[in-house]
């Protein structure tokens, strides 16, 4: 009976869900961060009130350097880590909200129907006695979208599918020396 269900979800309703589940995701870490700098404070404070006696001690010139030297060194890295976390956060999901893998397989068998399609009507074609025209148009219409496929595909850092998996090979020039015309 689950299974029924999933197999009923449309795909706005699977990106609906894909959603949730990313702000849920993201209120779980808001949460655990805020827990974590509250936690924090509550030690350091802590810490402070059962010191026996809080006494200033005054840093020394080469001190204060090597602190502010390591300071530097910090803050640098952070920077740095946090340019990584954007670049690992644009790569997981794509502009759409939709996971980068799943537009990318979606794009794929986008890109492999055509190609199917491409095979079926060119097959239909040489069975029909002057049908070379409409092939030759609707072939274009779907090179076009094959074309378009490849780009999305190149937007969002992935390759062109296989599509040597039990279909024939198609070449541009077909040819319809065989065919009924």
């Amino acid at each position: 009976m689950a299974e029924e269900e999933k197999e009923e979800l449309t795909e706005e309703q699977q990106i609906q869900l894909l959603q949730k589940k990313n702000n849920s995701l993201k209120m779980v870490v808001t949460v655990l961060s805020g827990l974590s700098f509250i936690l924090l404070l509550g030690v350091g404070t802590l810490s402070y009130l059962l010191a026996d006696s809080p006494s200033v001690e005054f840093a020394t010139t080469t001190e204060t350097e090597e602190l502010k030297n390591t300071l530097a060194v910090q803050q640098a890295n952070l920077e740095k880590l946090s340019a990584q976390l954007q670049l690992l956060e644009a790569q997981r999901i794509s502009a759409s909200g939709i996971p980068r893998d799943a537009a990318i397989e979606s794009q794929r068998d986008f890109l492999r129907l055509v190609h199917i399609m491409q095979n079926s009507m060119r097959d239909e074609s040489r069975m029909i006695k002057g049908a070379r025209s409409w092939y030759e148009h609707y072939n274009q219409l779907l090179n076009t979208l094959r074309q378009k496929g490849k780009e999305r595909l190149t937007q969002l850092g992935s390759t062109e599918p296989n599509m040597s998996e039990g279909s024939k090979s198609q070449t541009k020039d077909e040819d319809f020396g065989d065919s009924l015309f």
